[in-house]
């Protein structure tokens, strides 16, 4: 955790002689390493390439902790050398003032790099397995709520940790929106806009609504009994200017999981079609 991380950085400095005043302790919370788009990344970034920042040593737990992109790494490390400045890994022993500096930075990153690619892969194996077996995977969009998981006896199911698991069935006051929804935009000919303009007046919801979230709310296949997943996935783009950028891209249909779920059914699949079609005209 971030308290655990911050702990044993300052136990290293106070070890080592070193204050670090409040202002100089970075922390990006549930941002992944894998992005060099994060507040406290770049502003430690920032304080390193100030002339006259008083920054001498950036402490990090691991060179993990830094950046788990090993391309980053290196241009973390040869901007500490440019300034320098020392760069000291708590829990991997790193330190930017050794001769194998170079040798060590590389290796750690790489296998970062390498650990995030495995984590992937079992990620993506496990959610596949889950995604067959029923179980579900993601908060619970419009329309449905998550209740206690019971087996045909009326047992509860547990997880291998001990704790019960939950199931996604229709939420029965949400659903008649969803319902009116999709019949002011299919068969009523209501545009996206008005139909966000009602549901905000009637506060449809814990969020806001306007074209863009309704448009997202039509594609969803859920709404006619069918559970789609890996339609998408992330990678990274570098622009003109050499910028890194990570951006969503479609799989092509036969990438798809498909499961049909009739109990999670709330929109009759000609309207939920009917709608589609008008979403693609316009």
């Amino acid at each position: 955790s971030l308290v655990q991380q911050l702990s044993l950085i300052l136990d290293r400095a106070q070890a080592n002689g070193h204050f670090i005043p409040w202002e100089f302790v970075f922390a990006d919370a549930a941002i992944s390493a894998t992005t060099s788009a994060r507040r406290g990344y770049i502003q430690a970034k920032e304080s390193i390439n100030q002339t006259d920042s008083p920054l001498e040593i950036l402490y990090i737990d691991e060179v993990g902790r830094a950046s788990r992109d090993a391309v980053e790494a290196l241009k973390l490390g040869r901007l500490i050398n440019c300034r320098g400045k020392r760069l000291l890994g708590v829990s991997d022993a790193f330190d930017s003032d050794s001769e194998m500096s170079k040798l060590h930075l590389s290796m750690f990153a790489m296998l970062q790099e390498w650990f995030v690619d495995q984590l992937k892969s079992k990620v993506n194996r496990g959610m596949r397995d889950a995604f067959f077996r029923g179980t579900n995977l993601r908060p619970p969009a419009f329309g449905y709520r998550l209740v206690p998981a019971i087996d045909r006896e009326g047992k509860p199911i547990r997880g291998r940790d001990g704790e019960q698991c939950n199931m996604l069935e229709i939420d029965p006051i949400e659903a008649e929106f969803v319902k009116l929804a999709f019949l002011l935009y299919g068969e009523r000919g209501k545009s996206r806009n008005a139909i966000a303009r009602y549901f905000n007046r009637r506060r449809v919801g814990n969020q806001t609504w306007d074209a863009s979230r309704l448009k997202q709310f039509f594609k969803r296949y859920k709404y006619a009994g069918i559970n789609v997943e890996n339609m998408t996935y992330r990678e990274v783009d570098i622009n003109e200017d050499g910028d890194e950028t990570r951006v969503t891209k479609s799989r092509p249909k036969s990438e798809w999981r498909v499961r049909r779920v009739r109990e999670l059914q709330i929109v009759p699949w000609c309207l939920w079609k009917k709608v589609r079609r008008r979403l693609s005209e316009s």
